[in-house]
């Protein structure tokens, strides 16, 4: 911009003083005996020496902004397409994590129903006033459970079968499996203890009287010869260890704990509720985006623009991942910071550059010197030259020096040889 600037002013300089000398219009002033300064041209060269400077400011300043917001929205956008890599990823990590942890405690479940059927005696010999049983409350810490409940068969009074707890560690020493209702959560325990099912694994469920979620697994129980189904053995565990190891593998997860550059961050909303799903303050989520600067219209997968974020201008870039449109949000107050700077020292080194080019070509050596000015040109000769000659109607000569007058005497164009 500043080479262009100085070249345009130079073309300009040049067309002013040619112009200059065409007219024959005295634009040079001396500077001592053998220097000459061209005021007249400088005259005219100012007001687009000035004008330049601030094109260039202006530019600078516009292009520094294209700039930066350009090469923010490439980061943005590169920070989003690895945020869903790693997202893909941990989806991956998620069915691991969760066919780990189902076969690991789904192990120890086999280990319990193993021993207890290698000793029974020890294992369902229950305490009278707890009624618990001292081995399998052993058993439970060794191995790291909430509870070990042992069902098996019972008759009630009307002869009908049940499977009720005979032996456990836990709180619900006399719990029965519902038997005759499928949507019940005990009903799929009760076809494990029937044989129906080898194993079940149950999804962690919230229990009101503990406070706490829990997660249950069963595997049928046989006597040691391995042939004959006496009831079942379930084990609760914590399902806080996997909910921990998963919650890391979560989208709310990734946008609180990475940032963008030194001042920027992610933020979240549902795709389709429209509510904030991540954002740095907490007590966001859950309310509607609107609300705090996610306009309808940046709900888009590829949309770019500025925004006022929680009552802060920002650039973002949005991507749909996982079901959420993702904002990489950059306050413009740390994105555009610098490009004043740099547009004023851009605007000064043009200046001095039009400085430079001024000074160079307002100082000359010579003066110009029109024909005119001659000082070896006779008076005679002068006089001679501007002196016209004309015939009138009458065949006399008449000499006048200027040709408009001797138009008006003759009323017709006077032909020069």
């Amino acid at each position: 911009m500043c080479l262009f600037a100085v070249t345009c002013t130079l073309l300009y300089i040049v067309i002013v003083e040619n112009d200059l000398i065409k007219h024959k219009k005295e634009y040079q002033v001396p500077l001592g005996k053998k220097h000459f300064y061209a005021a007249g041209v400088e005259k005219k060269a100012f007001p687009i020496t000035v004008f330049g400077v601030i094109c260039v400011f202006v530019l600078s300043f516009y292009t520094q902004s294209l700039f930066i917001i350009s090469k923010q929205s490439s980061a943005s956008n590169l920070d989003l397409a690895q945020l869903n890599t790693t997202l893909i990823d941990n989806e991956k990590t998620t069915t691991t994590l969760k066919a780990s942890y189902k076969t690991e405690y789904l192990s120890r479940c086999y280990s319990v129903a193993n021993l207890i059927s290698q000793n029974e005696s020890y294992y369902l010999t229950v305490d009278e006033e707890t009624h618990k049983s001292k081995g399998l409350l052993d058993l439970t810490d060794s191995l790291g459970l909430k509870s070990i409940y042992v069902f098996d068969y019972k008759q009630t009074d009307e002869g009908k079968e049940q499977v009720k707890v005979v032996a456990t560690s836990g709180d619900y020493y006399d719990f029965i499996l519902n038997q005759d209702d499928p949507t019940s959560q005990s009903y799929p325990f009760y076809e494990v203890a029937k044989g129906y099912k080898d194993d079940f694994v149950q999804e962690a469920t919230y229990e009101e009287a503990s406070g706490n979620y829990l997660q249950y697994i069963g595997v049928r129980r046989v006597d040691k010869t391995n042939k004959k189904i006496l009831g079942m053995v379930q084990i609760s565990v914590d399902p806080s260890v996997l909910q921990t190891k998963l919650a890391q593998t979560k989208l709310t997860y990734i946008l609180n704990k990475y940032k963008i550059g030194a001042y920027g961050y992610f933020g979240a909303v549902n795709k389709d509720t429209k509510l904030v799903s991540s954002f740095t303050k907490e007590n966001y989520v859950g309310n509607l985006a609107t609300n705090y600067g996610f306009t309808e219209y940046s709900m888009s997968d590829g949309w770019s623009g500025f925004l006022t974020i929680d009552s802060v201008q920002a650039f973002c870039n949005v991507k749909e991942i996982s079901g959420n449109y993702v904002y990489a949000i950059v306050p413009s107050s740390s994105l555009l910071n610098g490009r004043l700077q740099i547009s004023a020292i851009t605007g000064v080194i043009c200046l001095l550059m039009l400085f430079i080019l001024n000074f160079i070509c307002m100082f000359s050596k010579t003066k110009q010197v029109y024909e005119y000015d001659d000082p070896t040109v006779s008076g005679s000769k002068k006089s001679e030259e501007k002196n016209i000659t004309y015939v009138d109607r009458k065949g006399k000569e008449h000499k006048v020096n200027n040709q408009g007058i001797a138009y008006r005497f003759t009323m017709e164009h006077v032909k020069w040889d």
